[in-house]
Order: structure tokens, then sequence, then C-alpha cells
């Protein structure tokens, strides 16, 4: 992620700004989510019901995030023809369907169930995936808008 902000520095002007945070911003956001849910889940007297509280904020939050990445991927959709389908599944439907996993997930260890932490695993590496491909896709990008 941080090697592609540094190529694509330069595309960033102060117009085009916003749209940072449509594009850049929720990839570094599954970065820090699964980073935060993981170092909770690793603290030795944090138990289910703390990672499970855990969980559902933060994907909460991550939620209301979505609304605002939808409409800012709509106006740049207006506005260019780089947006892709990717863009909406991996940018928009992937992620929904990953925080709803989580939400199942934070349910799940706040009622102690034995599927909580397989159900952890699969949504972390879900995000994680999810994350790579973006930044993937976006150096790609820069690398066609860079001269």
């Amino acid at each position: 992620m941080f090697i592609a902000v540094t190529f694509g520095s330069r595309l960033i002007t102060k117009e085009k700004l916003e749209y940072v945070e449509a594009f850049f911003s929720p990839i570094c956001y599954h970065f820090i989510q699964a980073f935060v849910l993981c170092a909770v889940a690793l603290i030795p007297i944090a138990g289910p019901i703390t990672l499970g509280a855990t969980i559902i904020l933060t994907t909460a939050f991550r939620i209301g995030q979505l609304a605002q990445t939808y409409r800012m991927t709509k106006a740049a959709s207006r506005e260019s023809h780089d947006i892709e389908t990717s863009d909406w599944v991996l940018g928009l439907i992937l992620p929904a369907a990953v925080f709803v996993s989580l939400i199942a997930t934070g349910v799940c260890f706040l009622l102690r169930n034995a599927a909580a932490p397989a159900l952890f695993a699969i949504s972390i590496l879900c995000l994680l995936v999810i994350a790579v491909r973006r930044v993937w896709e976006m150096l790609l990008w820069i690398a066609t808008k860079v001269d």
C-alpha cells in the first residue's frame, strides 16, 4: 500500500483528494481492522466477550464507512471511465459480505458458539485477501497513469 501511494503521489491533486478517501483509505482500514482484531484476540485476558464486542464495534464503524465509499465511487464513475466492475465488487460488495460475516462472528463469540474461531479466521483472511487484491489493482492503475 505504501509503495502504491508513493508511486502515485504525483497523481493526487486537491481536486482528486476526495477520491483518495474512496479508494485508498478503505484498503488501509482493511489492514488496520485485521491488525486490531488479531491483536485483541491475542490478549491473554481478553475473553470471547471482549473479542466479540470489539469485532461488532469495529465492524459497525466500517459498515458506516461503506456508505461514504459508495457515494465516492459513484461520483468517480460519473467523472471517469477508470471505474470498473472490480472496483464495485472489491470495494463494496465483498467488503459488505465480510462485514456481515464479522458481525456474525462477533455474535458467535458473545454467545460462546464453537464456530466463532473458525468464522473469525475465515473473515480476517477474506478481508486481507480483498485488501491485497485492491492494492495490486491500485498499483497497476497507478503504473498506467504515471509517465
